[in-house]
């Protein structure tokens, strides 16, 4: 018998390839492919990224650069305060023949600004000691002053009755008023007296 031919399997045909790979790793070969793309891609937006950073700076640098240079203000002095001084007010009472025995006055300024700070009592021994007024009047602009003596030492004609002391604000000297508001004898007997301010003379010192 003819001995049988054995049955030679055809030589395995080498695989067909895509891209390089075999059919079978055709799909792993494109995710790996894009893989690479995209980390191509995301290493150019990084690379792309920085560059438009350095540019930005750059531009902002150039840009202050060619800023015209500001001019440096001196710093600016508060405003000059106003002037302050200190003066006296003489306040009189001219009571005619008759002796005066006490009094009331208010005292204002229709210019100028001032405070009163502090009160004295005036030229004649009846009335020598500080007058009566309210302490809430110091550091304001009015003040009301009164005063009185049931003694028989008594002054007549005009006397000074108060000295009162006044901070002044400013280059104008305040245009004062005074209002006589009582003047009466020892008996109580209204008199027909009047009052007038006078710049008090500068204490020599």
């Amino acid at each position: 018998m003819t001995p049988r031919q054995a049955k030679i399997a055809p030589a395995h045909e080498p695989p067909t390839l895509v891209g390089g790979y075999p059919k079978h790793e055709r799909r792993s070969a494109c995710w790996h492919s894009v893989w690479h793309r995209l980390i191509a891609g995301a290493n150019f937006a990084a690379t792309l990224s920085a560059a438009m950073i350095v540019v930005v700076a750059v531009c902002c640098v150039l840009a202050h650069a060619q800023e015209p240079a500001k001019t440096l203000r001196p710093a600016e002095t508060p405003t000059t305060q106003a002037a302050v001084r200190f003066a006296a007010v003489d306040v009189y009472v001219d009571s005619g023949e008759k002796p005066l025995a006490a009094y009331q006055f208010e005292l204002t300024a229709k210019t100028g600004s001032f405070k009163i700070v502090g009160v004295e009592g005036g030229e004649h021994a009846a009335f020598a000691p500080p007058p009566y007024y309210d302490p809430a009047a110091l550091s304001r602009d009015r003040i009301i002053i009164a005063a009185f003596n049931t003694g028989t030492d008594l002054p007549t004609g005009k006397t000074r009755v108060a000295r009162i002391h006044v901070r002044i604000t400013g280059n104008e000297d305040p245009e004062y008023v005074v209002k006589l508001t009582v003047a009466a004898a020892a008996n109580g007997e209204p008199l027909s007296a009047t009052a007038a301010w006078a710049k008090a003379p500068a204490e020599k010192e």
